[in-house]
Order: C-alpha cells, then structure tokens, then sequence
C-alpha cells in the first residue's frame, strides 16, 4: 500500500439484536482478518474504564466482528476520510449504526477542497454546507463527529489545535464558527440536536420546586417501620390502618430495598440492623425465597430495577443519553443505583455510563444517620465529588440523567447538580425512585367535600419564585400586583407551605402574606404544616394540613379551589377535598399531565379563575 494512502474500513458487529456497522481509518497493508485482529489487540492493550462501545463489542466472546474496505484514500486529507465515511454511513438506517466517535466526520462537506500546498480551500462561500452536517448529525446522534455542539467550545478547540501541526483541522473547525456565527437558526438547530425530555411524563412524578425539575417513580414512605411493628402486633388495626398497609407494604419494600448494601462488612455498625431490614425488604419486593447467594441477588435485583427505569423513558428512536448515579457516602460500597447504570450501560447500546464523572473522593457519614441539617448540606456534598476524567464536548451537549435511589430534602442532587454544571454538562434531568415522605402523608381517609369560595395558595413557585433567591434577599413575586388585589377583594385567602416559618420569613416579606399564611404555634417554634397529638406532621400529599387551614382560616366559605405548582400539591387539595388548579407559570416543564380540575399557565389566567 502507498505510504500515504490508508483505508477507510466499515465493521460488522453482529449482536443477539441484529447487525451494527462501524467505520474507522486503519494504515498499514493489511487484510480483513488482520485489520479486526490488530484492532482486537489495541482493544486489549486498552484500560478497561476507557473502553468504548466498538472496543466491548471487540473484546465479547459472544459477539462477531468482520470487516470490509470501503475506499483509500490519503492520510492527511481529513475532509477525504470525512466524505468517504459519511457517503457509506448514509446507506445505514440510523438503527444499524453502532454509537462512538469518529472523530474526523466534523471535516464532512461537498464545497471543500485543497490547494497544492494541502490547504482548505472554500469551492463556494455561499454554499449551506453547514446545514448539510447538522442534517447528518441529527440523523445520527449515536455518532460522535468530533466537532464541538457551541461556539465557545469550538473556539477552544481550535485554540487548543492552533501552532500543533493541525492546520486544516483548524481552517475546517473556523469555517464552521464563521458559519455559525452568521447563522441563529442553525446555532439553534445545533443546540437542540440533543436537548430532550428523556421521561415519559405519564409514567413519572415530577417535583418543580427546584432550578431543575426532579423526577421520581413514587413516594417512599419514611417512618413507616414502626407503623408495620403496630399492625404486625395487632394493635391499633382499624380498618383505616389496614388499608393503608396493604396500600404502601409493597410500595415501602420496593425503594427500601434499594437501599440495601451488599458490601455489608463495609457498613458501620450500628447500621447493620438497619442493612439487615433493607436486605429482607429487598428479598421480599422481589418474591425469592430465603436463604439467597449473594451473587444471585445481586442480578436479580439490578434486573429488576433496570427494568422498571428503563420502562420510564421515552422511546426517542435510541438517541444517547448518559447516566450517572449519585455514588454511595462511602468509598468502599458500590450501591445498587450506581449498579444499576453499570448494568443498562453494558445491556444498552444508547445508555453511555457517566458514573466515572462523579466519584467520591472521601467518605461521609451517612446523611440519615446525622441530626438536623449536618447531613443535608450540598456545599459539603459537592466537595467530595470529583471526576475520573474530564467529558469531551460531544459528552457534555448528551442528556445527562443523574440518579439517586432516595431524596428526602435534595441536598445530594443540588450537589451532584453543581458538580457536573461544573464539568460543563448542558442538559441535565434529575431522577429519583423515591421521594421521602412520612408516610402518613401518603394515604388519606377524608370526607367528600365539595366548596369553592376562597383559596388556598402554595407559595413555593406559585406565588414566589424560591428556586431561585440569592443569599438572603427576598424572593421575587411572580404577579407583584397579586396581593394587594386579593386583600382588596371579599375572596378569603390562605397561604400554604413546607419551608419552616423562620425560612419562610427570609424570603417572604409582604406583610398580607405572612398575615395569611397557615402556621400553628407549638411549644418553642412556630410550624407551618400540621402537628398530630404525638408531634407527627403532615406534609403534602396529605391533605391534613391543608383541611385544618381551610377549617381555621376559611371555615365558612362555600367554594374554595387549591393552587399549586406540583403534582403533590394536586394531590393533596384533592385529598383534602378541594377544588385543584395547576399553576405552570414557575415551571420550567409546561403541560405536563395532571388531574387538576384547572390548568392555569399564566396571571390572565389566574385573574380569570378567581374574577379579580
């Protein structure tokens, strides 16, 4: 073969689902069977955790690789390789083609050529090659082409390239910012390539009292394990309790038992009790019979919740996403969320593994195990993350799902949030399994009421943008005017919130407000939720709070309809009885399904339910 000359190959990767291809440039005089076999060895002579999907498909006993050259062409010609590649790739469905990066793709254009002294040169200025790559890109988005998805990303590239030997790469990644800078739709274009709603929203809940809004499968029912030692003891079995143990027993072992550790001579000691509750939970969801190895209950249980995330997803035609879980507070124990990705990264070819981007660096004590707030701060969650290795661009513009297996005030995710904003990843969708809630709050038994004369108001994106204060300042009113036209009104008003009074208080300074909002005094604080005989509160799905506001401050009204943001506010003015209107004007996600009786997506429509 001509020293300057090398080959463009297309691989066949034959899998149990079907035929994938592949195309790389391989040098050398080589023959088919030598080609696979050299790239067979580099695949050997590579760390595992660098290993990408070509290179496992390699390495797999169970999967054949052959290979067949589609074109020379010469080696420092890179817009040569690009076309060639591209021009065979087209004659694949995007379902064929195996995701990975071919790293001279962005170099694919019709109106390029080269001068004698093997310099870009530009057929036609006015040519929209641009469009024609982005075209590509999306049709395939399982392909890394090796250009950067922002402007400031290609500039650094080409920065990073300048006075290294890289001169066409170079005049081909400034042809393409010369494009995009003249061109806001394309930049559009090319910044929605891979932003996506990875969830389906009819299968997920969603919580949008944060900058990112965060989904989860179900409620976790917190304190729920003296309740079972109550019924199991026969006491206090009313038929209201029976009913809610049957309700959430099932519901408590699937996401207590994700919180199983299998590393469980790693677990402190006074937590092995606890460890020990979550292994049987675990056994229990599952239906498996005692005793079980520890290997098989392993697999059976990173199956089963890999299936159950898996059927949460959109079916987006196999287009990339990475996920990432949220790593265990100790160094030496790999939970099931973190095995769980592992597992979907391994059995899925559009599932990228993004846990070696957040790994702990030292180990914390475990959040639930410390008192007050000493375990729920971010800023000390963040700094024991760090990552294996930096993304590259093509990385940081994927979806990125973060998951977790429990939250119960979101510090870890703000955390692990911060983290990879940091590291430069743009589209980031927060998942978790089980949202934390006393499990009192999740079932109600209450009255059918039917009234609609005033309203009950949450106020956390309702009524004040909370997601987003800085430092000490107030929050900002979403309507300033909103206020003073209920107090000039005859509608009776209560506000409604979870945040403690004295936080409340931070952001929240209009006098109306904190006039009208529910609180109840208790010995040595003031509480905004409901307080039970035995100190027990009710948050929100329960509709306890909410009835015991509407009693106390709009007792005698006729018609009364609860305004919330979230799912859970809907779901607990319906448990409370009342009237629900969704208010979507805080949300970063419009129209997501609901089973309020209102949809309200901005003041007109606000001002239209309440004729103000």
């Amino acid at each position: 073969m001509n020293n300057n000359l090398i080959g463009i190959f297309r691989f066949k990767i034959l899998t149990s689902q079907g035929p994938y291809y592949f195309w790389k440039a391989i040098g050398g005089d080589l023959n088919q069977l030598e080609v696979v076999e050299q790239e067979r060895e580099a695949a050997k002579m590579t760390a595992p955790t660098n290993w990408d999907l070509f290179r496992r498909c390699l390495l797999s006993p169970n999967i054949k690789v052959t290979c067949a050259p589609v074109r020379l062409v010469h080696a420092d010609s890179v817009f040569e390789k690009a076309a060639v590649t591209a021009t065979d790739m087209v004659k694949f469905s995007p379902n064929e083609v195996l995701p990975g990066t071919i790293p001279y793709l962005y170099a694919y254009s019709p109106n390029f050529g080269i001068d004698a002294a093997g310099k870009l040169v530009i057929l036609e200025e006015n040519a929209p090659d641009l469009k024609g790559l982005i075209k590509l890109m999306a049709q395939y988005p399982q392909i890394d082409f090796g250009m950067s998805y922002q402007k400031d990303e290609l500039q650094r590239r080409i920065d990073k390239l300048a006075g290294k030997g890289h001169a066409l790469e170079c005049a081909i990644l400034k042809h393409w910012l010369k494009r995009l800078d003249g061109d806001v739709d394309l930049q559009r274009r090319l910044l929605e390539l891979y932003d996506f709603q990875p969830f389906d929203l009819d299968r997920v809940k969603v919580d949008q009292d944060h900058q990112i809004p965060l989904f989860f499968k179900d409620y976790y029912p917190s304190h729920y394990l003296s309740f079972r030692s109550i019924m199991q003891q026969k006491r206090d079995r009313t038929p209201q309790h029976v009913e809610l143990y049957q309700n959430i027993d099932n519901q408590f072992m699937e996401l207590s038992g994700l919180k199983y550790k299998f590393e469980e001579d790693q677990v402190e000691q006074g937590a092995q009790r606890e460890n020990a509750s979550h292994k049987q939970d675990l056994v229990d969801f599952l239906g498996l019979s005692a005793p079980v190895a520890l290997a098989d209950l392993a697999r059976a249980t990173v199956r089963a919740y890999s299936k159950q995330l898996l059927a949460l997803l959109n079916d987006h035609d196999n287009r990339p996403v990475i996920m990432a879980a949220i790593p265990s507070h100790k160094r030496t124990i790999r939970n099931i969320v973190s095995r769980v990705v592992d597992h979907l990264a391994n059995a899925t070819l559009f599932i990228k593994n993004g846990n070696e981007f957040i790994v702990k660096t030292q180990d914390e004590q475990a959040a639930h195990t410390l008192k007050g707030t000493a375990g729920r701060n971010s800023q000390k969650h963040e700094e024991t993350m760090a990552a294996a290795r930096q993304p590259t661009d093509y990385e940081k513009n994927l979806p990125l799902i973060v998951i977790d297996d429990m939250s119960t005030t979101g510090s870890s995710m703000v955390a692990a949030t911060d983290h990879f904003k940091k590291l430069g990843f743009k589209h980031i969708y927060n998942f978790i399994f089980g949202m934390s809630v006393p499990y009192l709050s999740i079932k109600d038994f209450h009255p059918e009421l039917k009234t609609f004369d005033g309203v009950v108001f949450d106020l956390d994106q309702t009524i004040y943008d909370s997601a987003h204060v800085q430092g000490d300042e107030p929050a900002r009113l979403y309507f300033p005017d909103l206020l003073q036209k209920l107090a000039a009104s005859d509608i009776k008003v209560v506000f409604i919130t979870q945040d403690s009074y004295k936080q409340t208080a931070k952001y929240c300074t209009d006098s109306y407000l904190l006039d009208h909002l529910y609180k109840e005094e208790q010995p040595g604080y003031v509480s905004t939720v409901h307080v039970g005989p035995n100190g027990e509160r009710y948050y929100r799905p329960s509709g306890v709070t909410i009835r015991e506001a509407v009693k106390n401050c709009l007792g005698d009204c006729k018609n009364i309809v609860g305004i919330g943001n979230n799912e859970t506010d809907i779901l607990a003015y319906t448990n409370a009885g009342i009237d629900t209107a969704l208010a979507e004007w805080g949300n970063p996600l419009k129209d997501v399904p609901t089973e309020a009786n209102y949809r309200l997506k901005d003041e007109d429509d606000l001002l239209n339910l309440l004729q103000l």
